[in-house]
């Protein structure tokens, strides 16, 4: 690989977020005077090793152009798709006019507003010489179970809609995958645009490079980079964003 590869970044953010219940999508949700996209996108915007960020926007999206960051110059808009892989690919496309094959390409979550320096700093520097990526992760640290919903009958006065365990799932082997993640440009693109061509989905860049047979490096990364999902997600982000400050 060269040594001049270059860093570029896509930031998937056509999501509606409905799982959280809000009018807003959870990217534009409040925090700490910020939209939560802004908090996903400082630690990149001073990153002098970004060369352009492309933001992935749903067509109706209403709350982009009200934000001052949407003026920047590194970030270019690209239209999003009705996944997220989608939204990646979309900005792949567009960056192909531009990129070279071994370039990098990162991938974070719009709605992942605590990532710090440091982290960003660890996933570059341990994939600089692979040849596939990597991803930040950590270890689970909860005991794992695999739920199904079965079919009861109505006389036994059962909850149809509450899981019973199956089993449980051994995490010494498990971890859980975050953002950012970052590819060479021709595998990632190459990889989501079979998945493309196969319709299926994923719901992050890792599982279509794993779909393509490739490892990824996973690198262990800090548990507080949380991902804004569900009601509650807005005050521990907070609390996170203060505890980092100091």
């Amino acid at each position: 690989m060269t040594k001049t590869s270059r860093y570029w970044l896509i930031i998937p953010a056509a999501g509606i977020g409905a799982r959280l219940g809000s009018e807003k999508p959870k990217q534009y949700l409040s925090l700490m005077d910020k939209a939560v996209i802004e908090h996903s996108l400082d630690c990149f915007l001073t990153d002098e090793r970004i060369e352009k960020i492309f933001v992935a926007l749903n067509s109706e999206d209403q709350y982009w152009n009200t934000l001052s960051v949407s003026n920047h110059p590194k970030i270019i808009v690209v239209g999003g798709g009705e996944d997220r892989h989608l939204s990646v690919f979309n900005g792949l496309k567009v960056l192909k006019e531009t990129a070279e094959s071994d370039d990098w390409v990162i991938v974070h979550d719009a709605a992942r507003p605590c990532v710090t320096a440091s982290d960003i700093d660890q996933l570059i520097e341990k994939t600089r010489n692979h040849p596939i990526g990597g991803v930040l992760g950590a270890p689970v640290s909860d005991t794992l179970k695999h739920i199904e919903y079965p079919e009861i009958s109505p006389e036994k006065n059962a909850d149809k809609s509450l899981p019973v365990v199956v089993k449980t799932v051994d995490r010494s082997t498990t971890w859980a995958a975050y953002t950012p993640q970052i590819f060479r440009f021709n595998v990632l693109y190459d990889a989501l645009r079979t998945l493309v061509k196969a319709g299926t989905s994923v719901t992050d860049e890792s599982s279509a490079i794993e779909y393509a047979g490739y490892q990824p490096l996973m690198i262990e990364g800090r548990r507080d980079n949380l991902k804004i999902t569900v009601p509650g997600d807005l005050e521990m982000a907070e609390k996170i964003k203060i505890n980092q400050s100091e």
